[in-house]
């Protein structure tokens, strides 16, 4: 069922040839042009404690500068890349970066008794892997080696291979024929009863190795995919690699003793459980006295392992898998673990399972990430798109900085970010729990000092800004949050040589400068006389959604000829064909080169709603003569949260009330603007 809607209209002085539209159009608004700087990254070198570093020295490529006495640096790139810093008596530090934005640099100070320790979520190389992908061959076969298996995460390998030591959730087992037709019935080798069951090769322990990985978390719910067999290959092939592992065993026993890791002469004891034990199912996925499997949670059993590990190690590292799938605030008992695990002293809580990226905290001198989301993993649901690796200084059994670095997964693969991708993961990563987490930009930052800055604006009425990087609204205006988590600005916004930005284009829909409205790509959209189908972009995936949740659509519109929409179609699962669709007729206008129009459509998730996909959509003219043509930047899906939110979380606001908005700042500030116009 479809039907057309008319946005909400805007006061009258802000109308501009409305009638008949069916769409909401905005004032004007400057084209951002050419950026000033885009050739170079600057930004400031500090310590754990906020002192600057002055002599460090920063490497883009082939480009090298050092940081001043103030700290201060400046050094060339030409587009998004990675930067590595050093320093005299300070742990090194590789980071993205964006030419033309800030990038402040964290440098943690007693390099020769502080750890770094990084954490990944979760990890498998199976499934649809071995299938093709939107007309490409499988990533993956039978007969690929080690160098395939670690080719999926060689965009990532460098934030992998910074730190002392590297640790991730491999939810996985490791075994031969690790593939099977999900359209044939399920192999006698892997679980029958579970809902779903994969397994990777023995080749990817060695390619985990290889990629920067030091460490394997095993303690989940699909380690026993292959069942005992594939519990003792996994174990096998991990010991043929030299991969430390914990968290599952042939035995309880087993699968809750600690893996102990020494650099620097120190010890790092890393222990993992999962709350999800299938025992429901046949076999459980945990472990028993003669049964292989993962650690069960509990909390004497897990307070008694951190404090026996306490023993042998100057760090306990506790990896702990539980929650609900696609959920990124933990339940009340993972979290009553995560408390026990601190308590019992844990240096580190590190969450998995749900495979979305949740909020990261300091409780007391630990630090607890609520759940790491996917690192590599062959997963479709959008929310699972933005994910993050965590890395930790650990100093005498104390979390002394802790910092995220932002990445996005495109087409299974992670992918450094930076700019509104970048900003939307580190806005999970601060704003999702309460706690003194910052916005550093790009990342987030816990355990620093506090250096926060305050500024007051007048949020023109009716009209939607965006908040800038490290900016977060303390009260004055309704909040909101970007389902697309940034994609529709169209800019590139990851490192490396891929380019893809997580939108299905049609043949005719193509990212061009010439349609910008703020930086350098926006999307553009032709239909010519001979044409017969429609051309369309939307996001890859279906976002979800809630039923009851107050949404809008929002585009910027450069240029749009009579056939151009956008609508929103509303889904009841991730599968199926769509229950309804709403959908607007955008405004014929031209605004050239110097300015853009903001168009809005309003709407409210119907009941039974799980799923929204929003849709740019331009038909063929109906002459043989005429051409139609759309030119849209900044396309949000906002999700408005209830009266008086305010935080790190959301990235868009909206005026409430005649008095300025107030917006506080997660450090020094000059004289940038809190919103993004």
């Amino acid at each position: 069922m479809s039907r057309r809607l008319v946005a909400r209209v805007v006061p009258a002085a802000l109308a501009i040839g409305l009638a008949g539209t069916g769409a909401a159009l905005m004032q004007s608004r400057p084209s951002a042009g050419a950026v000033p700087d885009t050739d170079q990254v600057q930004g400031v070198v500090r310590d754990e404690t906020g002192r600057p570093v002055a002599g460090a020295t920063l490497r883009v490529g082939d480009d090298t500068a050092r940081s001043g006495a103030d700290g201060r640096y400046a050094i060339p790139a030409e587009r998004p890349a990675l930067l590595n810093a050093v320093a005299p008596g300070h742990l090194p530090r590789t980071q993205a970066v964006q030419p033309g934005t800030a990038a402040d640099v964290l440098l943690t100070t007693g390099s020769d008794r502080t750890l770094s320790v990084r954490f990944g979520g979760d990890v498998m190389f199976g499934r649809r892997y071995y299938e093709p992908k939107d007309g490409r061959p499988p990533a993956l076969t039978a007969s690929s080696g080690v160098a395939d298996h670690a080719k999926l995460l060689s965009a990532i390998r460098p934030l992998l291979e910074d730190g002392d030591l590297t640790s991730v959730n491999l939810e996985t087992p490791l075994g031969p024929n690790p593939y099977y037709d999900p359209k044939k019935p399920r192999p006698a080798r892997f679980h029958q009863s579970k809902d779903l069951a994969f397994a990777s090769s023995p080749k990817a322990a060695e390619a985990l190795r290889q990629s920067g990985v030091d460490v394997v978390g095993l303690g989940n719910n699909h380690v026993l995919d292959l069942l005992g067999p594939g519990i003792g290959s996994t174990l096998k092939a991990l010991d043929a690699a030299q991969l430390p592992h914990f968290g599952a065993g042939m035995n309880d026993a087993q699968a809750w003793a600690p893996a102990f890791v020494a650099r620097k002469g120190r010890t790092v004891a890393f222990l993992g459980c999962t709350t999800i034990t299938g025992n429901d199912q046949s076999p459980p996925y945990v472990a028993g006295p003669d049964r292989p499997g993962a650690a069960a949670c509990s909390v004497p059993k897990l307070q008694a392992a951190v404090r026996a590990a306490r023993t042998r190690a100057q760090e306990v590292v506790v990896q702990l898998h539980g929650g609900v799938e696609y959920q990124r605030a933990q339940t009340p008992d993972v979290r009553a673990l995560f408390a026990a695990a601190t308590d019992a002293g844990a240096s580190a809580v590190i969450g998995s399972h749900p495979h979305v990226v949740g909020g990261v905290q300091q409780r007391g001198n630990a630090v607890v990430a609520e759940t790491t989301g996917n690192l590599l993993f062959d997963q479709d649901l959008w929310s699972t798109f933005p994910s993050y690796l965590l890395r930790t200084d650990l100093r005498d059994g104390r979390a002394v900085a802790t910092t995220t670095d932002p990445f996005t997964i495109s087409g299974y693969r992670p992918q450094p970010a930076v700019g509104a991708p970048a900003d939307a993961a580190d806005r999970i990563a601060a704003g999702s729990v309460p706690g003194a987490a910052r916005l550093a930009g790009p990342g987030t930052t816990i355990g620093q000092p506090e250096q926060a800055a305050g500024r007051g604006v007048a949020l023109p009425p009716g009209q939607v800004r965006r908040v800038a990087p490290g900016w977060r609204l303390a009260k004055g205006a309704r909040a909101g949050q970007d389902l697309l988590y940034g994609t529709g600005d169209f800019e590139r916004a990851t490192v490396g040589d891929d380019d893809e930005n997580l939108w299905e284009l049609g043949k005719f829909a193509k990212l061009r400068t010439a349609a910008a409205c703020n930086s350098t790509r926006g999307l553009m959209l032709l239909r010519g006389p001979v044409s017969s189908e429609d051309v369309y972009a939307t996001p890859a995936h279906r976002v979800q959604v809630t039923a009851g949740q107050r949404l809008s659509l929002l585009l910027n519109l450069r240029q749009a000829t009579k056939g151009a929409t956008a609508e929103i179609a509303w889904y009841a699962g991730a599968q199926g064909a769509s229950k309804q669709t709403q959908t607007i007729s955008l405004p014929s206008v031209n605004n050239g080169a110097n300015s853009c129009r903001q168009v809005r459509l309003d709407v409210v998730v119907p009941p039974g709603i799980t799923f929204a996909q929003p849709y740019l959509r331009l038909a063929p003219p109906t002459d043989n003569v005429s051409a139609h043509r759309l030119e849209a930047d900044d396309v949000r899906l906002v999700a408005w949260a209830g009266s008086g939110a305010a935080g790190r979380l959301y990235d868009t606001v909206e005026a409430s009330g005649s008095a300025p908005a107030q917006f506080t700042h997660d450090g020094a500030v000059g004289d940038e603007s809190p919103v993004v116009e």
